[in-house]
């Protein structure tokens, strides 16, 4: 999922962040966190995802506490709550955390 090219500012920019914190620079990446571009996952499992994020989306848009009346009355607090924080728990519901993990809003 990389975008065929960056614009050459980004580069720069992250270029530059990386030369002034040489410090923290990690040693080469052990084989089990790196990754050779395919999924992980089978068709079936990410079909499971994606179904899983959109219906969260659509429960989201079809709330009528969204709708154009109260657009106006919404902040960025409630928009995290209702619409970000559940598509990213639709998303990471299945991974191999267990009970060690906690995603903090």
């Amino acid at each position: 999922m990389v975008p065929s090219s960056i614009p050459l500012e980004v580069s720069d920019v992250c270029r530059n962040f990386v030369s002034n914190h040489l410090e923290f620079q990690m040693e080469v990446v052990p084989d089990v966190l790196s990754h050779n571009g395919n999924w992980k996952d089978s068709n079936k499992i990410l079909t499971e995802v994606t179904i899983g994020i959109l219906n969260t989306l659509s429960d989201s848009w079809e709330n009528p506490a969204f709708g154009p009346e109260f657009v106006g009355s919404l902040n960025e607090g409630t928009y995290v709550t209702n619409v970000i924080v559940p598509a990213i728990r639709a998303t990471l519901k299945n991974l191999p955390f267990g009970k060690s993990s906690f995603i903090s809003t």
